[in-house]
C-alpha cells in the first residue's frame, strides 16, 4: 500500500484514511466556501501524486530558509521577547548581533539557539542570558557538544593551533572581518575555530568577494605549509568550500571553466590552477610574518580557551607590529587584484 508520502507499507487503515482524506479534498470547495486547506511537509520530492493533483493541494508555496542578517534578526526578535517574559536577557545581547553569528541557521535553529541559551544561564545561575550563553548554544549546534574528555597530542595540537590561528585567524584580520570569537576548546566537528560574524547589508558578491573568501579559506592550509612545512587532511573542509565557490564564480560568468582554456588545460585543471593561485598567495603573505611574531601569537593562544571581540585585536596587535600589519594588508589588496585578472570580470 500507499502512505501519503508515497511510501510503500502494509498499513491498511493509513490506506483508508488516504483516501477518505482525498475523497474530502475532491468535494470540499463545494461545500466549504472562503476555506482554504494548507498542508506542509518537509519531503516534497516523494509526496504522493494524488495529493497535488488540480483541486487538491495545486499551489505550492516553498519557504526558505532566512538567507540575510535582517532575516534572521527579525526572527530572533520574536525568540528574545518570548524569552524576556521568562527571564532576563542581558542589554549588550542584540538579535542583530546574533544573526550575524547564525549564518546558514534555519527557523527551528534560531529557536534552539535561544532555548540552549537560556537553559546555560540556568545552568550556571545566572538571573540572565549573556553572550557566553549565546555563543555556547551556536557553537553546539554548529559544532557539536564539547570534547573535554578528548586528549589531543602535542604535535597535532600545534597543528590545530596554527592552521586557525597563524591561518584564518590572521588572515581575517588582514582582510578586515569582523571576527567575533576564537576558540581551542574541541567539539565534535572542530577542534578549534575562528567565528566571523556576517556582514548585515550584503546581499551580493563580486568577483572580489569571492576571491577573498576564497583566500580564508586557504590561509589554514597555506600557515601549515609556512610553519611546520607541509599541511595536513585537516584542510580538507576549507577546500572543498573553496572548491564550491569556485563553481558558483563560473555559475555566475565570473570564471571560465568550461571548454578548453587558451593553455588547452581541462576545467579541471583550471580550477586547480585557480585555487592554487589563491594557496600560493597566502603562503607568500604568512610567510612575511617574523618567527618571533609568530610564536608570540600561537603561544598567547595556546594559554587562552576563548577570546573575544575586542581582545582578539590586542591579541593580534600585542604579537604582529603596526607597521607589519599595514604592509601586511597592502599585500592582500595586491594579491587579489593579482587573481583578479584570472576572471572574466576583468577582461
Amino acid at each position: 500500500y500507499i502512505s501519503v508520502t508515497g511510501v510503500q507499507t502494509c498499513a491498511l487503515p493509513i490506506l483508508k484514511i488516504q483516501n477518505a482524506f482525498l475523497t474530502e479534498l475532491d468535494g470540499f470547495q463545494k461545500r466549504n466556501k472562503g476555506v482554504i486547506v494548507i498542508g506542509a511537509t518537509n519531503r516534497s520530492e516523494v509526496l504522493d501524486e494524488a495529493f497535488t493533483r488540480p483541486g487538491r493541494f495545486d499551489r505550492t508555496i516553498h519557504i526558505i530558509k532566512p538567507i540575510t542578517v535582517e532575516q534572521r534578526a527579525d526572527i530572533i526578535d520574536l525568540y528574545l521577547e518570548n524569552k524576556k517574559q521568562e527571564a532576563a536577557v542581558a542589554a549588550d545581547v542584540t538579535a542583530l548581533e546574533i544573526a550575524g553569528i547564525t549564518s546558514d541557521f534555519s527557523p527551528a535553529e534560531l529557536a534552539e539557539v535561544m532555548n540552549s541559551a537560556a537553559f546555560n544561564a540556568l545552568q550556571n545561575g545566572r538571573p540572565s542570558i549573556i553572550w557566553d550563553d549565546i555563543f555556547e548554544a551556536v557553537d553546539r549546534i554548529k559544532l557539536g557538544e564539547k570534547l573535554q574528555c578528548v586528549s589531543i597530542p602535542d604535535h597535532e595540537r600545534e597543528r590545530i593551533i596554527t592552521h586557525e590561528f597563524l591561518g584564518h585567524l590572521v588572515m581575517a584580520v588582514l582582510l578586515e572581518k569582523n571576527i567575533s570569537k576564537v576558540s581551542t576548546m574541541p567539539r565534535q566537528k572542530a577542534l578549534a575555530h575562528v567565528a566571523i560574524k556576517e556582514e548585515p547589508g550584503v546581499h551580493l558578491y563580486t568577483s572580489t568577494n569571492y576571491i577573498r573568501e576564497i583566500l580564508l579559506l586557504m590561509s589554514g592550509a597555506a600557515a601549515e605549509q609556512v610553519a611546520l612545512g607541509e599541511f595536513s587532511n585537516g584542510a580538507k573542509s576549507d577546500f572543498t568550500k573553496a572548491r564550491q565557490l569556485v563553481r558558483e564564480m563560473a555559475e555566475n560568468r565570473m570564471l571560465e571553466l568550461s571548454g578548453e582554456t587558451q593553455k588547452g588545460s581541462s576545467p579541471k585543471a583550471r580550477m586547480q590552477e585557480f585555487l592554487k593561485a589563491h594557496f600560493d598567495l597566502a603562503v607568500e603573505i604568512l610567510s612575511q610574518i617574523d618567527e618571533e611574531s609568530r610564536s608570540k601569537l600561537l603561544s598567547t593562544i595556546s594559554n587562552t580557551q576563548t577570546v573575544y571581540g575586542a581582545e582578539i585585536d590586542r591579541l593580534i596587535e600585542a604579537s604582529i607590529p603596526q607597521d607589519g600589519l599595514a604592509a601586511l594588508k597592502q599585500a592582500v589588496v595586491a594579491g587579489v587584484a593579482r587573481i583578479k585578472k584570472l576572471t572574466v570580470t576583468s577582461k
